[in-house]
């Protein structure tokens, strides 16, 4: 895994391309965005695309020619790459402004990395768009204007809205109705949490990123798994267990818990079949019952 930034830049609107690339970061440039990283002079460590809108192949030691009949967006084809290098975290521009599809399928694109343990943020002209699953995001203090929250999936469950003008306590979001939009920051500390389910957030752009954060646990899943396990230590699994007894049978659901042994050893376990809430809404999830 890379602990650098993998820098995305595509062939929709230019809001500002301010980005300086460190060492040990990864800069892709897609399709036409190939053309505004050479005008920036910013070295390209990949050109990717069918070249439709460039039209053109750039004469790059590292290219990627894709066919214009695919499944995948040129752009979902560069995250992929990007995590292929070993990056986890990925800063996208020109991403937005352009056909309004793209512009969908790249908030979708946010919502696929955050379901697979990956960090995307979009930058749109004046906001910057990000995405998060069974987690929480935390902004420092300090901070002033709209923050808006919609749920990415049916349901997302849980939901917490803290050090906002507008507070939410175990809520539910559907994106059936627009519930989150056009919260404030009132420059306390914040955050946004969700036990279950994607949401997709939206803040100004210049402020100071926020964080990913979980209490007691990490992400620990790679692109292409199904879901995010949780990472908890051995000795929170006994407790648990004891908890599985006074579980309903009301619904089905099914969690794997990668358990860190002392010796340092994951061990995968499986919890299904009904469902309980175990206090904190971050105590390794809320729906485990029976342990296989």
């Amino acid at each position: 895994m890379k602990t650098g930034i993998c820098y995305i830049v595509g062939a929709g609107e230019n809001y500002g391309l301010d980005i300086r690339p460190k060492a040990g970061d990864f800069v892709i440039g897609v399709d036409a965005g190939y053309r505004l990283l050479e005008e920036k002079k910013i070295d390209i460590d990949l050109a990717i695309g069918d070249f439709d809108t460039l039209r053109y192949i750039p004469s790059h030691p590292n290219v990627i020619v894709l066919k214009p009949e695919k499944d995948d967006t040129d752009m979902l084809a560069a995250v992929r790459e990007g995590i292929h290098a070993g990056y986890e975290r990925f800063f996208i521009y020109c991403g937005t402004g352009g056909r309004t599809e793209h512009t969908i399928a790249n908030l979708q694109l946010l919502a696929d990395m955050a379901e697979k343990g990956k960090e995307g943020f979009l930058f749109d002209r004046h906001s910057v768009i990000t995405a998060i699953t069974n987690t929480t995001l935390k902004f420092p203090g300090g901070l002033s204007g709209y923050v808006s929250v919609f749920s990415h999936t049916d349901r997302s469950e849980g939901v917490y809205l803290e050090g906002l003008k507008y507070k939410l306590t175990n809520a539910v979001l559907r994106n059936s109705y627009p519930l989150g939009i056009s919260n404030e920051f009132i420059g306390e500390e914040s955050s946004v949490s969700v036990r279950n389910g994607t949401l997709l957030i939206i803040f100004p752009r210049g402020i100071p990123l926020p964080e990913r954060w979980t209490e007691n646990n990490k992400v620990d899943s790679g692109y292409g798994h199904e879901q995010a396990a949780d990472m908890v230590q051995a000795a929170d699994v006994e407790a648990i267990v004891a908890l599985l007894d006074g579980c309903t049978q009301a619904e089905d659901s099914r969690i794997q818990v990668n358990v860190v042994e002392g010796d340092g050893k994951t061990v995968s376990r499986q919890y299904h079949h009904g469902r309980c809430d175990i206090g904190s809404p971050w105590a390794c999830g809320t729906a485990f019952d029976v342990l296989e």
